[in-house]
């Protein structure tokens, strides 16, 4: 016998080799499937976090507006304050004077009647 292997030895040789990369391309798929899970399930969990922060971008902007409706309406009151104030200041002006005259009137009558008036 010839130390040559025969086509039957070649062929059963290659149909062994063929079933191990079989074998091992179904393992490296399993991975590659184990791993598009993965990435998938990552997708997923990004798709959460994008919708969070639109959320959070949707809360912040209606903050803003919130506190610029606020800051308006706190400018409005304060100016209606010092309206207010304005307006006292000069009530409290009028209501010196008048009370002057009065004091003055006051001292007259009774430097008229003789009498003794002296006003603090």
């Amino acid at each position: 016998m010839s130390d040559q292997p025969t086509t039957r030895e070649i062929l059963e040789a290659i149909q062994d080799l063929s079933t191990t990369f079989d074998q091992r391309f179904d393992t490296v798929d399993q991975r590659f499937d184990t791993v598009d899970r993965r990435f998938d399930a990552v997708d997923q969990k990004f798709s959460v976090v994008d919708y969070n922060f639109t959320e959070v971008r949707r809360d912040i902007s209606q903050v803003k507006q919130d506190m610029g409706q606020m800051k308006q309406d706190l400018i409005t009151e304060i100016d209606r304050f010092v309206v207010l104030h304005q307006t006292l200041d000069v009530e409290l002006v009028s209501l010196r004077s008048r009370c002057e005259r009065m004091e003055s009137f006051m001292v007259q009558v009774a430097k008229r009647l003789d009498l003794e008036y002296n006003p603090t």
